[in-house]
């Protein structure tokens, strides 16, 4: 069972699953793209991904640090083949994918989200090394952005209590912590539609351990 146990709020913004693959009922838009500055003259694209991106994606989570992966996904390895393909097709199911590249066409960072119940996605993030600190919120915001014109209500992550770099970008973002029933693992709920989270008048919302 998830229970609220604290809120996060944004600055600036007043405080305050069971698995599923619901529609979201928005057909998702394609193409969406947004030119980051990245220091020294140089910027970043923050864009959709698609299939031709399968090759730097999977070199992408080849490079992450064994703890990084870990920490991503919850396995000790690189994400199998179909796990990636799966990923890159999430549009097709009410979700999404964005990549951040560099001008020699290098994946530097993803972000995406998997719809969940209750019109509420599951977020994840990477980040490559040398663009920590400042890459992570700015793909963050445009996850929530995306989510938000796709007809998400919110975004729910579920981060390792050992991972306070993830943590502290969340509850920068503004989030509320839910209670997880397994306590290494702290899951936050973000709001999409809403500066603060909301859920149907029924939750928030509940999990079986095992989902």
């Amino acid at each position: 069972m998830i229970e609220v146990v604290e809120d996060h709020p944004a600055r600036g913004s007043s405080p305050g699953r069971a698995r599923a693959t619901p529609s979201t009922g928005v057909a998702p838009p394609t193409g969406w793209r947004r030119r980051v500055p990245a220091g020294s003259g140089r910027s970043l694209t923050v864009r959709d991904a698609t299939a031709a991106d399968r090759p730097a994606l999977v070199e992408h989570y080849r490079r992450l640090s064994p703890e990084d992966t870990y920490r991503r996904f919850f396995s000790g390895g690189p994400p199998a083949a179909a796990l990636v393909d799966q990923l890159l097709r999430a549009a097709e199911h009410g979700g999404a994918r964005l990549v951040a590249t560099s001008d020699d066409g290098a994946i530097v960072g993803e972000c995406g989200y998997v719809p969940i119940a209750d019109d509420d996605a599951e977020l994840d993030i990477t980040v490559r090394t040398h663009h920590r600190g400042w890459l992570g919120p700015v793909l963050l915001d445009a996850l929530v952005d995306l989510a938000r014109e796709r007809g998400i209500r919110n975004l729910v992550a579920e981060i390792l209590e050992s991972n306070p770099r993830m943590l502290a970008l969340v509850h920068r973002r503004g989030c509320v912590t839910l209670r997880h029933e397994d306590a290494s693992i702290v899951v936050v709920a973000i709001g999409a539609r809403h500066p603060v989270p909301d859920w149907p008048a029924r939750r928030p919302p509940a999990r079986s351990p095992e989902s």
